[in-house]
Order: structure tokens, then sequence, then C-alpha cells
């Protein structure tokens, strides 16, 4: 701050030859060519996330002019400098997110800045070196069976960006299943056993991890949650029910067997089944849940209760799945094949007579000969019902005679006769069921649905205490296929039309009576869209008659 000159006065002469004495000094002068320097530290050597530093930049002598801009902080910002000597200055540096960098350092750019005396600094100051880990980690899930059926597990590889700490199963949801035996050699590739859940079929199924559940080494947690990709669960068991539609079976006849599952099946044969008291066959399906199969009785058998048995482990569903133990069909109460009968044609043996499900009166009917006097008989009371007397059998066994159309005890005659249409039996004709009308055309409904219901005036019988047994088939005598189904016991036929599947169909309703006879009548399935078919005007009528009677009469139409 303090410079002179000085001068030895001895040191020259003048002209004369004389020397000078003592010495001469200038004023005081300042002299500054001193470059300024700095140096720089951070108070924290490793920063993650959220956190932040203090940076100190100390100078060897006061300066001014020095800002932001002269500092270059990689994988972070510096912010707020401030000073209160110009010596000393500060900053807070906040690391950039995403980066895992072990080695940064602050660099400084002495050219920006003077000494008070207007002296810059040369070259550039630098930091010591500093780590930055504000990269959040993160993982990838991956299943080795994307399709697990009972008795299986798969492997679950759970690997992350980083080594990782703190994970266990508590931070992971699966859905349909748990998971066990969590492990890992290096924190970055883990691995655990999922086992399925019992009972499930679900197509989706997904492992779920909540990244907050553990850090990478340096402290950082994950965000949100990481999904692994869907996978399929079918740990249910196919089931099935079995229904036979028919109550009772008699000699020549058959009955269709319909086995509805759960779910598609494969691997099903007829070996899987157990008959009592018959056998099974043309087993099929068209869509490997509904299958059907035709039942035959055994010759020469009474049993009164019978069941059809499945053995559930003799097929799979479609991911392989067997069944577990058996199913039973629901018991046909009475299985007979050949009865004998006495002479007057009654059986011989005491046969359970099945409930009926419907009773149906028909109308009155002319009874008479070519040269006779015809005669109408309207109606005989008998055991408490009003019966029509349909038949000359009928007549016989009322006590009346077929020509004097007299009876020895109170008949109801009338004694005029009136005109009725042509029945399709006459006197000493064949006996048996015959056909009253025929069956109008039924249309689909929406969605290829129909429910329809036999109406009661489709048949008739020239016995009118006889029974009438109902069945249906395919117009050519297959059995109906699984998605047309007929319940014999409340005359139901029910029908879902797959997709695909458009076409006009014919099947055949039959109705036998107890000693094999029997009439058909075809019912054609038309496509559409109306309603269901509604029972028939005349069965209606026919019901609303029976109630005002009081009772029931006429043939009884069983399943």
């Amino acid at each position: 701050g303090a410079n002179q000159i000085s001068l030895n006065s001895a040191g020259y002469t003048d002209l004369a030859g004389n020397s000078g004495v003592g010495s001469a000094q200038s004023a005081g002068f300042a002299i500054d060519t001193q470059l300024p320097t700095a140096t720089i530290t951070v108070s924290e050597t490793a920063l993650r996330t959220g956190e932040t530093a203090v940076v100190r930049s100390v100078f060897s002598e006061a300066v001014r002019g020095l800002d932001l801009s002269d500092f270059s902080a990689p994988n972070g910002t510096l912010s707020d400098l401030r000073t209160s000597d110009g010596i000393t200055w500060t900053a807070t540096l906040t690391p950039n997110a995403g980066v895992q960098a072990g080695a940064n350092q602050i660099s400084l750019n002495n050219a920006g800045y003077t000494d008070l005396a207007g002296n810059s600094g040369v070259g550039s100051a630098q930091s010591e070196g500093f780590a930055i880990d504000t990269k959040l980690p993160t993982a990838t899930i991956t299943v080795n069976d994307m399709a697990l059926q009972t008795g299986e597990t798969a492997q679950v590889r759970i690997v992350f960006s980083e080594a990782v700490q703190g994970l266990d199963l508590a931070d992971f949801h699966v859905a349909n299943g748990i998971l066990s035996n969590l492990r890992t050699s290096d924190g970055i590739t883990w691995t655990a056993t999922l086992t399925p859940n019992a009972g499930v079929q679900a197509g989706t199924n997904q492992i779920s991890l909540n990244n907050a559940g553990y850090t990478d080494l340096t402290g950082n947690s994950g965000v949100g949650s990481t999904q692994s990709e869907g996978f399929a669960i079918d740990t249910q068991a196919p089931s099935a029910t079995i229904t036979v539609n028919a109550q009772a079976l008699r000699a020549g006849e058959t009955a269709q067997v319909t086995i509805v599952f759960n779910e598609a099946v494969q691997g099903l044969d007829l070996a899987d089944f157990t008959v009592a008291n018959g056998t099974l066959g043309d087993l099929r399906t068209l869509d490997g849940i509904t299958w059907t199969a035709i039942l035959t009785p055994n010759g020469a058998v009474q049993a009164g209760a019978n069941q059809i048995s499945l053995n559930n482990t003799g097929y799979t569903d479609l991911s392989g799945n067997a069944g577990v133990g058996e199913t039973g069909s629901d018991s046909y109460p009475v299985v007979i094949a050949s009865v004998p009968v006495n002479a007057a044609g009654a059986p011989s043996i005491n046969v359970p007579v099945p409930q009926p499900v419907a009773e149906v009166s028909w109308p009155p009917m002319q009874i008479g000969s070519e040269g006779s006097d015809a005669g109408f008989v309207s109606e005989v009371h008998r055991g408490g019902l009003l019966r029509p007397l349909s038949s000359p059998l009928a007549l016989a066994l009322a006590g009346f005679s077929e020509r004097s159309m007299t009876h020895p005890s109170d008949p109801v005659l009338q004694q005029d006769p009136v005109d009725m249409p042509e029945l399709p039996w006459k006197i000493g004709a064949a006996q048996g069921p015959y056909l009253l009308r025929s069956v109008s055309d039924l249309a689909m409904g929406f969605g290829g649905r129909l429910e329809w219901k036999v109406p009661a005036d489709i048949f008739g019988h020239t016995d009118p205490l006889a029974s009438i047994y109902l069945s249906m088939a395919l117009a050519d005598g297959s059995p109906l296929p699984g998605w047309i189904r007929f319940d014999a016991r409340n005359r139901t036929l029910t029908v879902q039309t797959p997709d695909g599947v458009h076409r006009e169909l014919v099947l055949q309703l039959t109705a036998r009576d107890e000693q094999g006879r029997e009439v058909k009548t075809p019912v054609k399935l038309k496509p559409g869209a109306q309603t269901a078919a509604r029972a028939g005007v005349a069965e209606q009528f026919q019901r609303a008659a029976m109630q005002r009677a009081g009772g029931t009469g006429g043939q009884r139409v069983h399943a």
C-alpha cells in the first residue's frame, strides 16, 4: 500500500565535478499486482433425492462481480449466492433428479470476478468430488408360467435397476395366489414361488409390487407400483350334472341322457360312466359343455331306483384339471325292460305308477256302426269323475252294448244323435294314441331362444283312462343336440341356438302309451325374432272347463 522511489545523491556529480550528498525520495504510492484465488467446499459428499448441500467459496481477498453464472455444477443447480464480507461466499446446491453419478465437482471461472483493485483471477477453481444418487430404483416382474392349473407353481423373478434393501413378501399383492420363499444373492435379482389359490378360474391375474416398500443402497425409495404381465389361473375342477329325460323305461324304449358341465371338458368317454340296469351309447357333444348319450335299459329288469354315475377323474377341462369324485344322475324310479301281463292284459307284477303331470279331458264322441241305431253317448258317471266314452272298449267296460246303447243303470244318453267331426278311430279299429291336431310352426325368440310347452290337446287315446308318455327327437330319430332340451316331465321344450345356426330345424314329438303304441307329429323350429310360442288357445279353454267342472278327467299325459 506504501511504496517510494529513493535516489542516492552520491551517485552523480555536477559538471564541475561536485558530488551530491545524501539521498532523495519520491512521494509514496501503492502497488497491487496479486491475483485473487478461491477454495470451494461442499457440505455433503453424497446427495440423494430430496437433499441439498451448502457450497462455500473462500477467496484470498475480498472480491466483487461474482455471480451464479461464474459457477458450473454438473448434475445439479446452485442458488441463493450471498456474502457478508466479499471474502466468504455461500450458495445452495440442489442435485438434479434421476442422476446416479459418483464423481461430481463444482467449478468456478476465476475471470468472472476481480479483487477490489480490479485484478481478475486466472484459470478456474474446483471443489472436491461428491456423489449424487437421485435415481429411484425400479423393478420388472416376470412369471415363468403364464397358465397355472391345479398342483402347479411358478417362479416369480423380480429384477431391479440397482441393488435394493428392505424388500419382503408384505410388499407384494398377488391376485388369486400367494408368494413364498423370497430370496436374493446380490440385491438386484430376487426370486419367489407363486402358488395359485384353489377353486379359481381367472384369465387375467397380476402380481403387484409396492415400490415404497424398499430402498436402494443410498436410501432412495421407489415410487408407485410395478405389475407383472397377466397370467391365467385355472384351479377350478370341472363338475357335471346328469339328467335323464324319462321317468320310467319299458321294453323297446330308450332315453336321452344329458350331461352338462360347468365348463368345456375333453377326454370324456363311455368308460367313465356306470349305469345301473342299462347301457349308454352314442356319446356326443357340440361345444364340450353339453354332452348327450342314449340310455338303453337291460332286458327283463324291474328296479325301483336307478342312477347313472360318472367318474369325474376320467375327463379334464381344457386346462387339464381333472374332476373330483363321482356325479350321479337323478334317480329314475322304474326300469322295466320286459313286463309279463295276465289274461286281462294288466301287468302281472306290482309296478309303481308314475304320478301324472297333467290330466286332459277329451270331448264326447259319437259311437255307432253301419246299419245300427247310432246314439250319442255324452258322459257316464264313474268313480266320481265324468269321463268320455271314446271307444268300444270303454263302452264295454262301462256296461253298454255297442249296438243297443242300453245300460242297466242310469246312463246319461242324448236321444237325438248329433253330427260330430270324423274321429281318428272307428268301431273295431286299432286302439291306441292318435293325433288330434298338428303343431304350429314355432318361431325362435330374441337371441335364438325358445321355450314352449306342449299343449294338452295335441294327442288323444281311444282309452280315456290310458297314460300317454311324451318324448322328442330329431326328425330322423336321432337324439336332440345339446342346445335343445326337452323336459318330458313338464312337457317343456327349451332351445338356445348357438351362434351361426340360422337354419330351420324339424323335430319329432312322440306320444306312446303303456303298451308301446305310439303316434308322432313333426315340430318345426323357424329362425326369427318373435317371442316364444304360447300355450294353445284350445288348451286354455280346456283348463277353464276343467276348473268349472271341479276336477280333471281323461287321458293322463306323463313324462
